[in-house]
């Protein structure tokens, strides 16, 4: 059975003699021994701090009201200076990068990944999208022909190329230009079969030089682009001609309209704009304000002189938004809501 242990007997007289004897300086084992303590010292008479660190509080002038309130402490001050961390020269994508690479990967599912060449109208419309929409396209598009403005959506964007002592700007160029060109990549390269990978090239080449989008995306073209039959393309217009505003999303409308007309004109197909743009403007919605507007494009279609083109499409799309815009901000004056919004069918 468990014998409990005795109770130690302290004497206590003899502790008190023994604390008499002791300097305050020295240790006293006898008495750590008895009754264990802990070593908390004041923090200024901690031996590693130098004694002259908080120097004494200054005194008042003689006039001052208030000698208690003068000034406080001064706050300490370490000697050590801090150390800078030093500047990362790593590029950072930007937040609206992520959600524009979710976006296309939300709109190019997998089932849509480039594969064939029937796949590669939806995925490189996808592409464009995504691309222009993180203002990068100069990272794969071509020239623009003869008689075209240099924007910067046509614009191609070459590598910047530094000096043997290179500038902090000139720097600062190449690692922004190598970061929006490593996003440009992700797009082109988050949706593709395994085959289509094989078409891809090396990510490091003979000279050591990183692949860029352009090449990676001639690559893809030259293996999967190519341009349709006619009758591709007559279904390519048929289906733009039945597309309908679906609620009030007329820029998505336009968006559609813009694409798919940009699209037949990389095929080479001899668009029929008379036909196309009468039909975009009988598409209108039936509002009093689209009533007016039909009315005007119509006259303005007709005029003697006035040549149906991409131009002009781009203008009646523009008036269009435009008139969307007006009513929308006429119904947020007038306290409404979106229900009473001119239904488009």
């Amino acid at each position: 059975m468990h014998q409990p242990r005795p109770h130690r007997i302290v004497d206590l007289d003899h502790i008190s003699t023994s604390a008499q004897l002791i300097p305050e300086t020295q240790s006293a084992p006898a008495i750590l021994s008895e009754f264990p303590q802990e070593n908390h010292h004041p923090f200024h008479h901690h031996p590693t701090i130098p004694p002259h660190w908080v120097p004494p509080p200054p005194h008042a002038p003689a006039d001052y009201p208030y000698p208690m309130y003068y000034a406080p402490y001064p706050i300490y001050q370490n000697p050590q200076p801090q150390l800078e961390s030093p500047r990362s020269t790593t590029p950072k994508f930007k937040i609206e990068y992520s959600s524009i690479h979710a976006t296309f990967l939300a709109t190019i599912k997998d089932a849509d990944s480039l594969k064939d060449r029937k796949s590669w109208v939806k995925w490189n419309e996808g592409v464009w999208q995504a691309v222009g929409d993180g203002f990068a396209l100069g990272h794969i598009c071509d020239e623009p022909p003869h008689g075209t403005p240099w924007t910067e959506w046509n614009t191609p964007l070459i590598r910047p190329t530094i000096p043997s002592q290179p500038t902090r700007k000139e720097i600062e160029a190449r690692l922004k230009w190598d970061k929006n060109d490593g996003w440009v990549s992700s797009i082109l390269t988050a949706r593709l079969s395994d085959e289509a990978r094989n078409h891809l090239p090396p990510m490091i080449d003979d000279r050591g030089e990183r692949r860029t989008a352009r090449q990676i995306y001639l690559r893809l073209k030259a293996a999967y682009q190519a341009a349709p039959d006619r009758k591709a393309c007559l279904r390519i217009q048929d289906e733009l001609l039945n597309s309908q505003i679906h609620g009030m999303d007329i820029e998505k409308f336009n968006l559609k309209w813009s694409s798919t007309l940009t699209t037949l004109r990389n095929y080479g197909y001899d668009i029929p704009w008379d036909t196309l743009i009468s039909k975009y403007i009988s598409k209108l919605p039936s509002g009093p304000r689209y009533v007016y507007l039909k009315q005007t494009l119509e006259e303005d279609f007709d005029q003697p002189g006035v040549i149906p083109n991409r131009d002009l499409f781009d203008k009646f799309a523009i008036r269009l938004e435009n008139t969307r815009n007006r009513e929308l901000l006429d119904l947020a004056d007038s306290g409404g809501e979106t229900e009473g919004l001119t239904k488009c069918v």
